[in-house]
């Protein structure tokens, strides 16, 4: 009987950009504390999803969580996406430059060689 495998890490990947590429300014903040709100926003969506997470924020404002069971892809959560984006928004100061609603990282790489 063959087991299946987990999905790469990629494919349990998703993020939100920001409106203008920028840091922010409470990215540590937003590292350490949104796994916690993210958890909360699904619990409050009645989500049955696992609600582990761990979150990167890079120097161009997007924030990225992972989820940390290896089983559980990405669009599991998609029909979440909009309500955690809300969120971020909401528990971060914005001003002019808001989260864009979240998608699933990008898995696939288009090279071209000269």
């Amino acid at each position: 009987m063959k087991t299946l495998s987990s999905p790469p890490k990629a494919l349990r990947r998703f993020f939100a950009g920001r409106s203008k590429p920028a840091p922010h300014a409470l990215a540590q903040r937003i590292a350490s504390t949104y796994p916690d709100i993210a958890a909360a926003t699904l619990s409050e969506s009645n989500c049955l999803l696992l609600k582990g997470f761990i979150t990167k924020v890079n120097n161009r404002g997007a924030d990225s969580l992972t989820c940390t069971n290896p089983n559980t892809r990405a669009e599991s959560y998609a029909p979440y996406f909009d309500a955690r984006t809300r969120r971020l928004n909401q528990s971060f100061p914005v001003r002019d430059n808001p989260w864009l609603t979240c998608a699933q990282a990008p898995t696939t790489i288009q090279l071209a060689v000269h």
